[in-house]
């Protein structure tokens, strides 16, 4: 059998038994009532309508007294969102009751709604007085993917109390709580998707919820159809070279089921009425320079580098901690300062501060955790990965509808710093009279001495060649050797640096190392080649006019310009303009802070989101406190300000050209879209569509966007 049969039979039988696994997953999550699988979310769309519309017709009818003290607080949420958790939790609760074999009650199923409406309430006072902060909160919920509406509700208080500072105390007691969530119940109820249920006990009557068997069925009717697109994620990498690619669906990998879910280029996020044309000009025929490369690079096989492989596993068997390598431990939970018996009501101040502390500590800890998680998965899935593959590896190449391009699979020449060190190209090479000294100049970048000239970083490894090699052979033991940047590419290429020396002959030496060589601002690089821009082109490092000295750095000069826009505020006659400016100068826009909006600048940085970014490195990277009494929001919106002042004084034309492309987008009428045809003949699509439907933010469950059509 040949390698191509092997890498077929493999793509088919791995990816038969991933869809049989995930098949089953789906029924066994939907019997246990997970809303965020497709069928439930499905129904949640179609059903939104009318539940919003029952709380709507609740909402409009005046009531008195406590009834009316509820409406109040459900005002408090928009009814589309009520509408969207009453659903969720009604599915959640009564589905999952299937399998648990136990009843709901109105205390769970309204209690359960009413805290969540009650954090949405919570979060939407807080917005109205930090909104910078709150985002910052929302993004931290996002980017951890957390879901756990316990963990949420925790968060968000945490956060509520720090913005509101003990103004408001807007938190219910459980039977107010279970009266809010009443609402919910009922517009589901009436709806028809649950029904009330009476059944006698040694306790007496009871009333219990129940879904309606037809929504029942619908949502754990999950077949074969269903996973039709679902691949072993753990096979990226091939065994023989990939098939060239023609047109966008008949290359990359072999089987007919792995074509159909990864083509060359994606075109879900297209409109329907473009995807033909599309397919019929993204062709070899037609796009000769782009297939050409892409069917270059796909074609050149890699390695593993088994001395970087077995360092990385002998410092995770250790316990890992080192080189970039988590714990093998998760980190500990911050145990609870107070015994069991111990209440807020009853607490003195120190031990609410105690408490409070705490209470920003469990926060934390659930962030590093999520982290913690994603690092290990990383770490094990790259060690099983790597194992399992003999000889060399080929990795399908793709490209997304603006032209940038991507290998399949993981770990990949494109991955982390474990998956670089370890991923060597297999077709290996003499260094030849330049080999040493790019080997060289690539050691130095992975630690982190990449500002000079690279002939002062070939210098930098030979003159700490002597601790190098000797902590190759015990690389866990001097981490200190290694930097932090990319610790297991500097170790790869020092393993290769020195077997080449012991030959006598380092120029014949034949490797596969990758040198990888990194761009200054590489966004502004790229504006600044295409408007032959010299200012910006010195200070991104296109070219060298002295050719003496360190590298141009643009983001201090950026700082500096900020700077110097700040001062000239600091004389202001508007007096809170001069007493924000007079702050900042005291405190110092420091390189660090004009990184990033920098970096992203010429990517549309919008003047709020740098704003959020300013507060957090203030806060955090720099430790500051504003002024007593002021909104922090008010001083990081200037800062943000004034930042990008000193990048269009740094480097004006990418400033004018950023605002021409703005006009030229604002100019296109609404629904039309913006096409171009770079130099390589790629067609670049600009689609950015505006869809009639509903989003949905439910930051109460973790949920960012639920599309309800």
């Amino acid at each position: 059998m040949t390698l191509r049969d092997q890498q077929l039979q493999y793509e088919i039988e791995s990816d038969s038994t991933a869809a049989a696994e995930r098949l089953e997953a789906l029924r066994c999550e939907a019997s246990a009532g997970d809303v965020n699988l497709p069928r439930a979310q499905k129904f949640v769309a179609r059903a939104y309508t009318q539940v919003k519309q029952s709380l709507d017709d609740a909402l409009a009818v005046k009531t008195r007294g406590v009834g009316g003290k509820f409406k109040n607080w459900l005002r408090g949420v928009p009814t589309d969102v009520a509408a969207v958790i009453a659903l969720r939790e009604c599915i959640a609760q009564c589905v999952g009751a299937v399998t648990r074999n136990k009843p709901v009650t109105i205390q769970v199923l309204a209690g359960n709604i009413g805290r969540l409406y009650e954090t949405e309430v919570r979060i939407r006072e807080a917005e109205t007085v930090n909104p910078v902060y709150m985002q910052r909160i929302h993004e931290q919920v996002k980017e951890n993917a957390t879901t756990d509406k316990r963990h949420l509700r925790t968060l968000y208080n945490v956060a509520y109390d720090r913005v509101m500072k003990g103004e408001l105390d807007s938190m219910l007691t459980e039977t107010e709580a279970l009266q809010l969530g009443k609402f919910g119940v009922q517009a589901v109820l009436d709806a028809g998707i649950i029904r009330l249920v009476k059944s006698r006990s040694t306790a007496g009557l009871m009333f219990s919820y129940e879904i309606e068997p037809e929504v029942m069925e619908f949502l754990l009717d999950y077949r074969e159809s269903d996973v039709s697109g679902i691949l072993n994620k753990d096979t990226g990498a091939m065994m023989c070279e990939p098939d060239p690619w023609t047109n966008l669906n008949d290359g990359g990998y072999l089987s007919p089921r792995r074509r159909a879910a990864q083509p060359a280029m994606s075109l879900r996020s297209v409109r329907k009425g473009e995807r033909r044309r599309l397919r019929d000009s993204f062709t070899a025929e037609k796009m000769p320079v782009v297939f050409g490369a892409l069917n270059y690079m796909q074609s050149v096989a890699f390695g593993i580098h088994q001395p970087t492989l077995d360092a990385i596993s002998k410092v995770w068997s250790a316990g890992g901690g080192d080189l970039g390598v988590p714990l093998r431990a998760g980190p500990p939970k911050p145990p609870f300062p107070f015994p069991d018996t111990w209440t807020k009501a009853d607490a003195t101040e120190a031990e609410l501060a105690a408490f409070q502390r705490w209470k920003y500590e469990v926060t934390g800890y659930y962030s590093s955790l999520k982290e913690w998680r994603g690092k290990v998965r990383e770490v094990t899935g790259f060690l099983r990965v790597s194992r399992k593959q003999q000889g060399a590896l080929w990795f399908p190449m793709f490209f997304d509808k603006r032209g940038r391009w991507y290998y399949r699979g993981g770990p990949n020449p494109q991955g982390s710093d474990l998956a670089k060190g370890t991923l060597h190209f297999s077709k290996k090479k003499a260094l030849g009279d330049r080999g040493v000294f790019w080997l060289r100049v690539h050691i130095a970048n992975c630690f982190g001495f990449d500002k000079e000239r690279f002939h002062s970083r070939a210098m930098w490894t030979i003159e700490n060649w002597p601790a190098i090699e000797r902590a190759l052979d015990e690389p866990e033991n001097h981490p200190d050797v290694w930097g932090k940047d990319a610790p297991w590419c500097m170790f790869a290429a020092a393993w290769e640096l020195r077997e080449a020396l012991r030959t006598g002959h380092p120029e014949s030496y034949e490797t596969g190392v990758p040198i990888h060589m990194d761009a200054t601002c590489s966004g502004l690089q790229h504006f600044s080649a295409l408007l032959r821009d010299p200012v910006g082109g010195g200070y991104t490092n296109l070219y060298d006019k002295d050719c003496v000295g360190p590298k141009q750095d643009i983001y201090a000069k950026v700082a500096q310009n900020a700077l110097r826009a700040i001062e000239m505020d600091s004389e202001d006659s508007d007096p809170e303009k001069a007493a924000i400016a007079l702050w900042w100068l005291r405190a110092g826009i420091p390189r660090g802070m004009s990184k990033t909006p920098v970096m992203t600048y010429v990517y549309g940085a919008t003047l709020r989101g740098t704003t959020g970014f300013v507060q957090g490195y203030a806060e955090h990277d720099m430790g500051l406190t504003f002024p007593e009494g002021a909104r922090a929001y008010d001083y990081c919106s200037y800062a943000a300000t004034k930042l990008f002042e000193g990048i269009a004084a740094t480097v004006p034309a990418a400033a004018s050209c950023m605002q021409w492309l703005k006009q030229v987008a604002k100019q296109q009428p609404k629904g039309k879209r913006m096409e171009w045809t770079s130099p390589t003949g790629f067609l670049v699509q600009h689609d950015y569509q505006d869809f009639d439907e509903v989003r949905v933010k439910l930051r109460s469950c973790g949920v960012e966007t639920a599309l309800v059509r």
